[in-house]
Formats: C-alpha cells, sequence, structure tokens
C-alpha cells in the first residue's frame, strides 16, 4: 500500500504543471455541476411544496374563514330577529352553500 501511494506521489510530480492544474480545475468543475444538479432538485421540491400550500391550503383557509365569518353573521342576525321577537333565521341555509364546497 505504501508503495502505490508513493507511485501516485511520483506520478503527480513527474506530470506538467499544465496537466494538473486542468486536473484540478477539472475536479473543481465536477464539484461545482453536482452542487447545481443537488440545488436545482431542492428549488424544485421547494417550487412543489409551495404551490400545495398555494393551492390547496390557502383554499381551505379561505373557505374556513368564509364559514366562520357566515356564522358570525347568522349569530349577528339571530340576536337581532331575537330581540324583535320574530322567527329565528335557519342556519342551514347560510351554513351549507360554504360546508359543501369545503374539500
Amino acid at each position: 500500500m505504501c508503495r502505490e501511494r508513493k507511485y501516485f506521489e511520483m506520478n503527480l510530480n513527474n506530470m506538467k504543471i499544465g496537466i494538473r492544474l486542468g486536473l484540478a480545475f477539472g475536479v473543481v468543475l465536477l464539484i461545482t455541476i453536482i452542487s447545481a444538479l443537488l440545488t436545482l432538485s431542492k428549488v424544485a421540491d421547494v417550487q412543489n411544496n409551495l404551490r400545495d400550500i398555494v393551492q390547496d391550503n390557502n383554499v381551505k383557509l379561505k373557505l374556513t374563514n368564509d364559514m366562520a365569518d357566515t356564522i358570525h353573521v347568522i349569530a349577528r342576525v339571530g340576536s337581532m330577529k331575537k330581540s324583535r321577537s320574530a322567527r329565528p333565521v335557519p342556519t342551514t341555509t347560510v351554513i351549507w352553500p360554504c360546508w359543501r364546497n369545503f374539500p
């Protein structure tokens, strides 16, 4: 094993400086290409996660907020109706359209 290492060192020492610089540049270029490919892969993963957030989670959040707003309106109208001694507003007619669209 020591003999192989010595042969490798001697072989590198026997190479011209241009060849050694070319090999070093090739190694650096190879590392840069691998790094760029890994980065592009991770950016694609982040983009897919962001697309899921925008197209799925934000839609669910909007529908949830719409349902909450509808319930608050029903509560306000119901309290106004009760104070006037009128019949209560049927909650299913107002809540069902929002609930039906909830995924």
